[in-house]
């Protein structure tokens, strides 16, 4: 009788194993690999969701709540000045019961810098409003405000236009319209 008791591995069980190893392996990694860039794919939609959704509510219930577009007016020493680019809103300023006081104003801008949308805002003492300046959306590629009035001044309607940027270099940046449908004035 022999006695053949094997100690060890042998080279071929070692190479197949290696091998279901590397499959494994490559297999694991490629999905880690594409479900990171559809993590990333998704999570730029949500955010610039959102940045429309507070951009459009912010603006809508600035301008409709505004008496008029003011031509330029300066907020913590910085100029501001209506144009494509920039808005500045003279709106009623309200009391803790949304009243509107009388003679007294609160004046808002948006407008953009870099790839963020900002609002900034001075209230009046009086007001419930608070002054304060704001991001309202990032990664926008760009901001036009189109009035129905050559003289924004005069305009009794304003239109935003926002695109933001799109991480996919395949698809065309995701543009956001927002009209006021309440006029100025």
């Amino acid at each position: 009788m022999k006695n053949n008791k094997n100690k060890g591995i042998s080279l071929i069980e070692t190479v197949v194993t290696t091998a279901i190893f590397v499959v494994a392996s490559i297999i694991i990694g490629s999905l880690f690999v594409s479900n990171s860039q559809l993590y990333r794919v998704q999570t730029t939609v949500t955010d610039i969701k959102i940045y429309k959704t507070n951009f459009s509510k912010n603006f809508k219930n600035i301008g409709e709540s505004a008496s008029e577009i003011v031509s330029s007016w300066t907020i913590n020493g910085l100029p501001y000045t209506t144009s494509s680019s920039t808005i500045v809103f003279k709106s009623p300023s309200l009391d803790v019961d949304n009243n509107i006081i009388s003679n007294t104003y609160d004046y808002v801008v948006f407008y953009k810098n870099g790839d963020s949308v900002f609002i900034d805002t001075e209230a009046d003492a009086l007001s419930k409003r608070i002054s304060i300046k704001k991001l309202l959306a990032k990664e926008v590629e760009g901001l036009r405000f189109v009035y129905n009035n050559s003289d924004p001044t005069q305009a009794s309607t304003a239109t935003a236009i926002i695109n933001f940027q799109n991480s996919d270099a395949n698809r065309s940046p995701l543009t956001e319209i927002v009209q006021l449908k309440n006029k100025i004035n």
